[in-house]
């Protein structure tokens, strides 16, 4: 589990915990953290049909489940606030799952919180700083936020931004993927998302799981990214309810230029996005 910003590699970096006792930790989070669509089909209040529709169409919007569930008529809000309730109160964080387990004591793990929250603080004055020179901050911010929650929602992956992407980074990332999104309120935007091999490798085996993503070549531009590209471009600046909006067309964006990018990691790869200038 690499990726500098997650709690459980930073307790593995302070050596608090072993692989083991964060893998069973993670396990008993994953079984008490139950997800919305389980939770409607054993209340009653959705069949499995009705989940797996809205679970399709959740890849393409940026709604939550419960907004769509309610937009197609499966679900009432009455029962979705009860729902919401419940999992509220029965969802567990990392720290208690560590605590429970006996892996920290309540004393060491308020210690290496406080760690953990002093580093946070100083990656997001490094993002701040990086997103602030580029010659469209807000915009940057928009689109880097929307790749986080693009990630979660299209492959299952936890994203966050690290800092500024140096140049010695973006050269050890041999692979550039150009994309353009049209979002509310900042039109186009034109970027490309700089990989090694390892991010592609992740996300055709996420991917072909859920029967997205054929087999690719290594160093070859796998069908697996394209896939991850189109759902959250289309997430990004579609509406609920609306139809998928054109691929768009022109020109291929440079490769090597761009403004100065930002520095990605999720758990087992890092990698870089590179807002690209407006082009005519």
């Amino acid at each position: 589990m690499n990726g500098t910003g997650f709690f459980g590699d930073f307790l593995l970096r302070q050596g608090a915990v072993t692989p083991d006792q964060l893998r069973q930790a993670l396990a008993s989070q994953a079984r008490s953290n139950r997800r919305m669509g389980d939770l409607c089909v054993e209340a009653g209040v959705m069949t499995p049909g009705q989940v797996e529709d809205v679970l399709d169409a959740q890849r393409g919007t940026d709604a939550c489940f419960g907004q769509l569930a309610i937009a197609r008529g499966y679900l009432r809000r009455k029962d979705l606030d009860a729902l919401l309730f419940r999992q509220h109160v029965n969802q567990v964080h990392l720290g208690e799952a560590l605590l429970t387990l006996g892996a920290l004591t309540e004393r060491r793990f308020c210690e290496l919180l406080d760690l953990f929250h002093a580093q946070e603080s100083r990656r997001r004055r490094s993002v701040d700083a990086a997103l602030d020179a580029t010659t469209r901050p807000e915009a940057a911010r928009a689109l880097a936020t929307g790749l986080e929650r693009g990630f979660a929602r299209q492959a299952g992956l936890c994203v966050k931004p690290l800092g500024p992407l140096d140049p010695a980074s973006a050269a050890a990332m041999p692979h550039v993927f150009p994309a353009t999104a049209v979002m509310p309120g900042f039109g186009r935007l034109d970027f490309a998302l700089r990989m090694g091999d390892d991010l592609p490798r992740l996300l055709g085996a996420r991917l072909r799981v859920a029967g997205a993503a054929a087999d690719s070549a290594p160093g070859t531009e796998p069908d697996a990214v394209r896939t991850l590209l189109d759902g959250v471009c289309g997430q990004l600046g579609r509406p609920i309810g609306s139809g998928r909006p054109p691929r768009p067309t022109g020109p291929a964006h440079p490769a090597a230029s761009g403004e100065t990018g930002l520095l990605l990691a999720c758990p087992g790869a890092l990698f870089g996005l590179v807002l690209l200038p407006l082009t005519a």
